[in-house]
């Protein structure tokens, strides 16, 4: 039960001796509010804080802490470029005032797909996931995650890193380096691209980094463009913006994502389709996937498991990795059985040793 708050420093509940699966046996519990990974990692340590996340980086701090251990799971986010399919300089709602889609003026590169798929093909997901994530993240294949086990496509693969595949779509699509200053030209237009990523996530900066590396070596000019989280947001919401790496987290339990993808939601300044995505085929299902009599999973499973395979193919976004979290808790409390869902799920039940 709520006791109190103190804006900026922590949060009380306190014990609810009516809970319907009995009286936690702790009295109370604080919740400390510490933004510093640095300083939340030094407290763990210290055996001033009893839990806290752990970013992959501080893991290795913890190996011969003998008091510390770490509970690690894939949660329910994933980190992906958003590609503006529309013309940046003019956005435009996605819907018609009578329900129609509404056409939209392409983005001058991103609008053509043999570039994304060019793109999805130039980056090394595995090395990223590898000397960025330090491990802690997979590939990903598309939207739904494998911890939702019965919406999930096991079979459909990542995109692979493949440059010289990369490299003959865009020759073969007319992309060619005409005067030979490393950047592709068709007509009047050079694959020139701004990457907006926010200034409060050092992942972010070095993939940015790495994927400025990788796509412009195959012919592509990037600039990364690090924004305060409140221009970034303005940015990608008002769908002035290239690209921009960005996550989605605590995506719930359900596969159903249709602020995503529907068109309604294609609202510049608001809604969450910022790439303007429209897919009819998209459209039908994710109805389908939510009016199913019964809302049987393995009734619902099919339609969200071609949804995967659309999205897989058009590259509204680059799946990047699906995200593993860690939290580093004491060992002083018993009755701790960590889920991937849900650290707290039996929090009733923890007690300190004495």
């Amino acid at each position: 039960m709520f006791q109190s708050w103190i804006p900026g420093e922590s949060v009380v509940l306190q014990r609810n001796n009516r809970y319907w699966q009995g009286a936690p046996l702790m009295e109370r519990m604080i919740f400390r509010i510490v933004p510093s990974a640095e300083e939340r990692l030094n407290l763990l340590l210290a055996g001033d804080l009893d839990e806290s996340p752990v970013t992959p980086d501080q893991l290795s701090s913890l190996f011969d802490a003998p008091t510390i251990k770490v509970a690690s799971a894939s949660t329910d986010a994933y980190d992906f470029i958003a590609i503006n399919l529309a013309n940046p300089e003019a956005p435009q709602r996605g819907l018609t005032d009578d329900g129609a889609f509404r056409f939209q003026d392409p983005h001058p590169i991103l609008g053509d797909p043999i570039v994304r798929e060019a793109m999805s093909h130039a980056i090394d997901y595995r090395g990223i996931v590898s000397a960025i994530y330090l491990g802690q993240a997979y590939p990903l294949a598309a939207n739904v995650l494998p911890i939702v086990p019965w919406a999930f496509d096991a079979s459909l693969e990542p995109k692979t890193y493949n440059p010289d595949l990369s490299r003959s779509l865009l020759e073969d699509n007319g992309w060619i380096d005409t005067n030979r200053n490393g950047i592709r030209e068709k007509d009047v237009r050079a694959l020139r691209l701004t990457l907006n990523i926010p200034d409060n996530n050092p992942y972010y900066k070095r993939i940015a980094e790495t994927l400025e590396d990788q796509l412009n070596a195959i012919g592509f000019d990037i600039t990364v463009q690090s924004l305060d989280v409140t221009t970034f947001t303005r940015q990608l919401l008002g769908q002035r913006f290239d690209l921009a790496l960005s996550g989605w987290a605590g995506l719930g339990i359900d596969p159903d994502d249709s602020e995503l993808w529907e068109a309604a939601t294609d609202r510049p300044g608001s809604g969450f389709n910022f790439t303007s995505y429209q897919n009819a085929r998209i459209e039908t299902l994710l109805a389908q996937g939510i009016t199913t009599p019964g809302c049987q999973p393995q009734d619902r499973a099919p339609f969200y498991r071609e949804i995967q395979q659309i999205l897989h193919d058009d590259l509204p976004y680059i799946f990047l990795a699906g995200i593993v979290h860690n939290i580093g808790y004491t060992t002083r409390w018993g009755g701790l059985e960590p889920e991937p869902w849900d650290f707290y799920h039996n929090v009733h039940t923890w007690y300190r040793f004495p």
